[in-house]
């Protein structure tokens, strides 16, 4: 029989049932994250960053970005289930229950994805609280997903957020007649609600060159969703562009430096302030526990102990967070199951006088590199002129590039036994060589093995990898990667036809050229999307001399990689010719780094230095305090200057 409630999937009806359940869930849930004493890096009162961020190793994503993921339907029949269907369950778990509670529970179990050896003492709970029928198919579905894959995760993040969205869109909010959730209850909620979010369905007879369109854009949408990115590695990109680069003159002509730009774009808020609120909350998202009492889920949306102005802390707030009532506001109309632009958009909600982070990855983007770019773009183009707007778009892309090319010439000191004294070359130094030729925008020469680089700041359009449209994926396909791929080629036609005018000496007669695109925004690193650039470069004909490695399309974050290969006294330009003959290289760089060199091959060396000094900075900038408890005073206020 179906069940006529959702509480008759779970090991019993009666509350008595229920509540050892939910204890036995709190009391594994208590151990899951609490740092050792003296084992993280003390930024507030009551506040440590786990050593887990401070340890030198980049989060590192699955080989091939498989991951098995239950849903209510690899365990649970439809017929068995309240109304046959899970829609019909997840309907009335929403309807019955507080919300306020389900979305913290849902916020904690989105902080757990990236958490997966915490996560799995979640499934022996989940077990023991459904109802022993469903118990034994859900440890099947667990064994079968490990069979597949090697492993297998209880919840997702976009099974999280989708439940958020779901939480939001009923509008329960002020009903009194409604129950409090058991942590059980919020797991097959996001079961529920994930068994419907494949999007893959009968497409028409689309394609994308050879391959099925919707197949297509499944693929590309979910490797863009799920892609992982260092988070030290994020935070010190911000600073170089913010802190480094955004003071140099630039090519660009802006109507003012961009860091007034941003400033006006924030409302007043200066960077030094606005980067260290951002941390607050985050590092507060990071090393929350609902049992804990001293790392509780939500924070007091007065931010007490910070003492920065008034004013800015609600400009900033005023950016990240928002109320259900927004949020439902927000979510109506929309129907793909990758929207969750207001969630990234205000990453915060409020929940009466307190805050509670649902995503902390959107959170980090808020107030890192992309959520600055944007505020700035939106102010551009809310308040000023197409010029304008068009003028920080290209300022953007600079910044972008100086990013870049400044960390090659970090990794491009010849490596030991190197026999010539000059290993980069600047866009200048190639246009010199090659006077009204194509050229790239740096090079790195590594003797049997030159690199080319063309950067690029633009990202995928919310028209791929939200509403997954075909149409606007080649568009980005072509503008990301083959325009800069069509400028790479005529570079390596100079390089090819006479290198010495810009080396200054023979190259070696097996010398390799290795043509790399970098993408500043990402861009999808399925084998679907990567085969089929390469199927376009073919019919094209564009890099095909035997002279030259296939294509590498990379992210900022392997940009980095190849610094830490270098640190390393690795080889890149050997190793990304290995990548790109290996059965991993129509997937990311990453991938093939993780396998054939090291699943722990460590950030840069400067990259943790800077990252962990800016997150001591903005402690004591927003508490008055260094992180040893002592005050932190300027000149008292009726004292005379000091001589």
């Amino acid at each position: 029989m179906p069940a006529d409630n959702f509480k008759d999937l779970l090991s019993g009806s009666t509350e008595e049932g229920l509540r050892r359940s939910s204890e036995r869930l709190c009391a594994i849930g208590k151990g899951l994250w609490v740092p050792e004493e003296g084992s993280g890096h003390l930024l507030f009162p009551g506040l440590a960053l786990p050593r887990r961020l401070s340890a030198r190793s980049p989060s590192a994503a699955p080989i091939d970005y498989i991951e098995t993921l239950v849903t209510l339907d690899d365990y649970l029949e439809p017929s068995e289930t309240l109304g046959s269907s899970a829609k019909a369950l997840a309907r009335q778990i929403i309807s019955s229950q507080n919300p306020q509670t389900l979305l913290v529970q849902l916020a904690f179990l989105n902080h757990l994805v990236e958490r997966p050896g915490q996560a799995k003492r979640l499934v022996v709970g989940y077990t023991d609280a459904l109802r022993p029928d469903v118990a034994r198919s859900f440890d099947e579905a667990m064994r079968r997903g490990r069979e597949e894959s090697g492993e297998t995760h209880l919840v997702s993040r976009q099974g999280a957020l989708a439940a958020a969205r779901a939480v939001f869109e009923a509008e329960t909010w002020g009903r009194q007649d409604l129950e409090e959730p058991t942590l059980a209850t919020s797991i097959l909620l996001v079961h529920a609600v994930s068994a419907d979010m494949s999007e893959i369905r009968n497409g028409g007879g689309k394609f994308v060159g050879e391959i099925p369109a919707e197949l297509m854009m499944e693929m590309v949408r979910n490797g863009l969703f799920n892609e992982k990115d260092d988070y030290y590695s994020v935070i010190d990109r911000t600073l170089r562009v913010w802190e480094d680069l955004a003071v140099r003159p630039m090519r660009t002509p802006l109507r003012a430096a961009p860091r007034e730009l941003l400033e006006e774009a924030l409302g007043g808020v200066s960077f030094e302030d606005f980067f260290p609120l951002g941390i607050r909350l985050w590092t507060h998202a990071v090393v929350r526990d609902p049992v804990e009492g001293n790392k509780p889920m939500m924070l007091s949306a007065s931010l007490p102990e910070v003492v920065t102005d008034q004013k800015f802390v609600d400009e900033f707030l005023d950016r990240v967070s928002a109320t259900p009532e927004w949020f439902a506001s927000e979510f109506e109309g929309r129907d793909s199951d990758y929207d969750f632009l207001p969630v990234q958009t205000r990453p915060v909600v409020r929940l009466g006088d307190g805050l509670l982070v649902l995503d902390e990855t959107y959170l980090l983007q808020k107030f890192t590199t992309l959520g600055l770019f944007w505020a700035v773009h939106d102010n551009e183009r809310d308040h000023h002129t197409s010029r304008n707007l068009h003028r920080w778009n290209q300022a953007h892309g600079e910044l972008i590039e100086g990013l870049v090319t400044d960390q090659l010439r970090e990794i491009a000191s010849p490596l030991p036994g190197g026999a010539y004294s000059k290993s980069y070359f600047s866009e200048e130094e190639m246009k010199h060589a090659y006077p009204g030729k194509r050229v790239g925008d740096a090079a790195v020469d590594y003797g049997d093995y030159f690199l080319l680089f063309e950067v690029t700041g633009g990202r995928p359009v919310v028209g791929t990898r939200v509403a997954g449209n075909p149409e606007k994926f080649e568009k980005d396909t072509e503008k990301l990667v083959l325009e800069e791929a069509e400028q790479l080629h005529a570079a390596c036609e100079s390089l090819l036809a006479y290198q010495e005018r810009l080396t200054g000496y023979v190259p070696p007669v097996n010398r390799r050229i290795v043509p790399i695109v970098v993408v500043g925004g990402g861009y999808p690193s399925d084998a679907l999307s990567r085969s089929h650039v390469g199927d376009i470069l073919s019919q094209k004909g564009l890099l095909q001399d035997e002279a030259i490695e296939p294509l590498c399309v990379m992210d900022l974050s392997e940009v980095e990689i190849l610094e830490s290969l270098h640190e390393a006294r690795k080889n890149p330009g050997w190793l990304l010719a290995r990548w790109k003959r290996s059965g991993l290289r129509n997937t990311g760089f990453k991938n093939f780094v993780h396998r054939e060199v090291s699943p722990k091959l460590p950030r840069p060396a400067r990259t943790t230095d800077r990252a962990e000094r800016s997150l001591t900075a903005a402690a004591e900038r927003l508490t008055g305090h260094d992180t040893s408890g002592r005050a932190i005073h300027g000149p008292e206020p009726d004292s005379p200057p000091s001589s």
